[in-house]
């Protein structure tokens, strides 16, 4: 999926009070108030074009040229500040490109230019919790079990089993935590280096104990891997170190997940159960169960547990024919069924996820059940992690270590009456955000050369099932008359934009959409590169400076207002209010990335999108990128106020979205056609061309 926005640092917005009309919900948007100035009386300001420094920064590079607009930090809020665009017609010199970096792990990524300034400042929570690791290292151990299982919930209960067994002798009174696969870790190293054991076991396939399951007898060998240093996580945290050290991440994370694991059904990275609350019916033998979703990461602050609150979809453990009759729609008990008394003894089993697509009436009713005002969400998470200790906190000088562990063991007696006390050792405070901004952009603000900003050429393209990477960005081919010939999406949109406007970007900004933290540094090094030759496929020395910027709405962070109550500082959806920014506290310690709320919520908790800018050759300050961002969510040609995310991201699921009925139909009638020849291709279809009058216009909007 392609999102490029191809102008020539074009900043249009307007402002939230500037105007009025209806939202794309058919609600009257609210008036806003505007900070210390009314918009309308700020006068309109033509931008200077300010063409690229030679030899700017790279953020490859280690040194840290001086960024533009250093003067705008603390003006006065409601002031306007020019921002750059293009000056006319013709091609503005341009450095040469940095020989292309070969492999991503001498790609050091975008670092954060400084803090946004400009707006007024506001206090909004966050579902982070500030997570303290002791300072002590882990220790790995390799697991191999025989006869191989690839559940990983039957792996669990094999372990779990041998735990019990096994824990008070052989493993020196240890709880490990275990990954479901082949990694074990525990805290302090276990009494041996390697040993098998040998345990019996009837489990299902769900890793449950089943009556009918027959007894197995199981062969686990553990043997010491290594030690996990935790180190080099203390010193990306305390910003010694630039890159985060992933496989510490992913440690502290199955043990943060251990007791969660035993207690709960995991689906990906959130767990659910029917007794978080009670399971509402959604229709045609489905019910939705309520669970949580849990992650750590760094940040600002330290390592932060993201806990959110999240819902699925499930089979309602029901009566076989009633099941039946709930899915098919119909009164089967009157019709004639062979085996009817068996089907009527058969009972479906509880916790079997439901996979495939609702339809629109679960979706209705799955959106009535999880639909929560911002005030209930955050009161539900607060209800989730809760950070009250089971028994008191007990704490003492070293000498008397002794004299609190006797204190805890006897509290651990008569508060849970003989039952066994999980302990987890983390710090447990609400993240408030004092460094939050609020943003409130005063007027509009275009480039002076390109006044269509709203429109945008649309392409489209087919590739393969779970290929992150945009492929035809940038490809070359050879053409028997022709020799080799140059093509490709972005080489097309600029050729667009060149006969739009009678000149060439002269910088481009790429919202990218659809890509995780753990492939930054792969989709950087490939499309950045296929930008790059797509520009000088045009010309030789074309290289306009690039900034790329990754556009995340699959995330768990929410945030509140620091005050319910307080009207001015919520919409009326009690939702933060539009323009929100996040750059402080929850997000990367050391890379540029921040949290903008450009919409107001209708209904429900409104989720802020994170952008993260891996690569910026046009020296954005913070302020100058949050503002760029938040005014074109001001500029989505399907409503009159703000959207969420940027229109170039919108458009493209758009386009995306109409190309699948192309490709659906195209699929349908090859398929007549392999069938008749017996014949079962695999190869991938092309997407069938987009006229040359059709590719201008925005037919997918």
């Amino acid at each position: 999926m392609l999102e490029v926005l191809e102008v020539p640092w074009t900043v249009v917005g307007k402002a939230p009070g500037a105007g009025s009309g209806r939202g794309c919900h058919g609600r009257p948007s609210a008036p806003r108030k505007q900070p210390l100035r009314s918009s309308l009386a700020q006068p309109k300001v033509a931008a200077e074009a300010r063409p690229p420094k030679a030899g700017g920064k790279k953020c490859n590079s280690g040194a840290s040229a001086p960024r533009r607009g250093e003067q705008a930090r603390g003006k006065e809020v409601g002031a306007v500040e020019p921002v750059p665009a293009a000056r006319g017609a013709g091609i503005v010199a341009a450095a040469e490109p940095p020989p292309p970096v070969s492999s991503s792990k001498g790609l050091e990524l975008c670092r954060r230019p400084g803090f946004g300034t400009v707006g007024a400042r506001c206090v909004v929570k966050a579902n982070h919790f500030l997570a303290e690791v002791a300072d002590k290292d882990l220790t790995q151990y390799d697991v191999k079990i025989t006869p191989e299982s690839r559940s990983r919930s039957v792996n669990r209960a094999i372990v779990a089993e041998l735990v019990r067994l096994y824990r008070a002798s052989d493993l020196g009174m240890r709880l490990p935590a275990y990954d479901g696969r082949s990694n074990l870790y525990t805290a302090g190293r276990l009494p041996f280096d390697a040993r098998e054991f040998v345990l019996r076991l009837a489990v299902d396939d769900d890793g449950g104990s089943d009556a009918t399951a027959r007894e197995r007898e199981y062969k686990v060998a553990i043997k010491f891997a290594a030690r996990a240093d935790l180190h080099h996580l203390r010193q990306f945290i305390a910003r010694r170190q630039p890159d985060a050290p992933q496989e510490a991440l992913q440690v502290l994370d199955v043990v943060l997940r251990e007791v969660a694991n035993q207690r709960y059904l995991a689906v990906r990275r959130s767990f659910y159960s029917p007794d978080i609350r009670k399971p509402q019916r959604l229709g045609d033998g489905l019910q939705s169960w309520f669970g949580f979703y849990q992650s750590i990461r760094p940040t600002q602050m330290g390592l932060s547990l993201n806990i959110d609150m999240s819902s699925t979809a499930f089979i309602e453990p029901l009566p076989v024919i009633d099941f039946v009759a709930q899915f098919l729609g119909k009164d089967v008990m009157s019709r004639r069924l062979s085996d009817a008394n068996r089907i009527k003894a058969c009972k479906i089993v509880e916790g079997q996820r439901y996979k495939k697509r609702l339809n629109e009436k679960q979706i209705t009713s799955l959106l009535k059940v999880t639909c929560q005002s911002p005030r209930e969400k955050e009161m539900d998470i607060r209800r989730e992690f809760n950070s009250e200790p089971v028994i008191p906190i007990y704490s003492g000088r070293p000498d008397q270590a002794v004299q609190a562990l006797k204190n805890v063991y006897k509290a651990a007696l008569n508060k849970l009456k003989g039952k066994e006390l999980e302990l987890l050792l983390m710090g447990g405070r609400n993240t408030v955000l004092l460094d939050a901004v609020s943003r409130r952009i005063p007027l509009v603000v275009a480039s002076q050369d390109w006044p269509e900003v709203t429109k945008y050429a649309g392409l489209v393209c087919a590739q393969p099932h779970r290929q992150e990477l945009i492929q035809d960005l940038y490809k070359t081919w050879h053409d028997p008359q022709r020799g080799i010939v140059t093509g490709g999406m972005i080489r097309e949109l600029l050729i667009s934009f060149r006969k739009a406007t009678g000149q060439k970007p002269l910088r481009i900004i790429f919202y990218r959409d659809g890509v995780s933290a753990g492939q930054f540094h792969q989709v950087l090094l490939y499309e950045l590169d296929a930008i790059r030759k797509a520009c000088a496929s045009l010309e030789p020395n074309y290289q306009p400076p690039v900034t790329f910027v990754i556009v995340q709405k699959r995330h768990h962070t929410k945030l509140f207002a620091d005050n319910h109550n307080d009207r001015s500082s919520i919409d009326k959806s009690g939702n933060i209010l539009p323009g929100t920014v996040v750059d402080s506290k929850i997000c990367h310690p050391t890379q540029f990335d921040f949290y903008l709320c450009s919409h107001a919520g209708i209904q429900g908790t409104s989720r802020p999108a994170h952008y993260h800018v891996l690569w910026d050759e046009n020296n954005f300050m913070a302020d100058e990128m949050q503002t760029l961002t938040n005014n074109l969510c001001y500029t989505y040609a399907r409503c009159t106020r703000s959207v969420s995310v940027v229109p170039p991201v919108y458009y493209a699921h758009l386009a995306a979205f109409r190309a699948r009925f192309y490709m659906d139909q195209d699929m349908l009638e090859n398929r007549s056609v392999k069938n008749a020849s017996g014949t079962n291709g695999s190869a991938m279809k092309t997407m069938p061309a987009v006229k040359e009058k059709v590719k201008r216009v925005m037919f997918y909007c």
